[in-house]
């Protein structure tokens, strides 16, 4: 790793654990508002350093049920939660499924604002044979991200 790429995934390790921290303290004493300005910060940093084209979801209807961002030309839907656990990915995974909103987007990815749980298989959700996500690649945290943005060309990181 060269010392300029070094540099610049340390930059990102530090903000990164800086707003994990500020979110899972807010969540702690139930101020939820840091929750949306968190979907808005994804979308910006997703859209940026993947080419992606999220929206997200929530301006149009409030409180869109399973997904918070979209991109309708990727295919590519995401949940930011602060909460990872089992029953919170088996309720989004069911509730994209209901709202039908597999018929438009490929893949789902479950962004977890704080940390993700140790998942030790995936564990099945009934939906009827409609859409899957693996837990390993669909849901993501603070270090997912570090290890996919690391993985850009050098110019695409300092962006």
């Amino acid at each position: 790793m060269t010392f300029a790429r070094q540099q610049d995934i340390q930059f990102l390790i530090d903000r990164f654990g800086y707003i994990r921290n500020v979110i899972e303290l807010s969540n702690a004493e139930n101020l939820t508002s840091i929750n949306i300005i968190a979907e808005n910060f994804f979308r910006d940093l997703l859209n940026l350093a993947f080419g992606y084209n999220l929206k997200n979801m929530n301006i149009d209807e409030s409180n869109t049920a399973a997904i918070d961002l979209g991109d309708g030309r990727s295919k590519i839907a995401i949940q930011v939660t602060a909460t990872g656990g089992k029953a919170k990915i088996t309720k989004t995974l069911r509730k994209f499924c209901e709202k039908d909103h597999h018929e438009k987007f490929d893949k789902l990815i479950i962004l977890i604002a704080t940390k993700k749980l140790k998942y030790q298989t995936d564990f099945e959700t009934d939906t009827n044979g409609k859409f899957t996500i693996s837990l390993k690649n669909d849901v993501w945290d603070w270090s997912d991200l570090v290890k996919k943005i690391g993985d850009l060309s050098l110019g695409d990181i300092k962006k």
